[in-house]
């Protein structure tokens, strides 16, 4: 199987964001649709990923003592 067999259905479930979308856009897509998001830049091209473990991560690390 060659990888452009794969493309339509991976282009298909792809969840992507703009570089200047909110964190909790990206948390949402995280949360119900895929493992990671792909960030893009307005001209779409792709400037980063972003995983669940990136977003535990970040709450992590600027979460206050309640």
């Amino acid at each position: 199987m060659f990888i452009e067999r794969l493309l339509p259905l991976a282009r298909g479930s792809l969840a992507t964001v703009m570089e200047d979308a909110p964190l909790s856009q990206a948390a949402g897509l995280l949360a119900t649709r895929s493992d990671l998001v792909v960030v893009c830049s307005r001209p779409g091209r792709l400037t980063g990923v972003i995983t669940r473990t990136d977003i535990v991560r970040h709450v992590a690390e600027h979460a206050t003592a309640g």
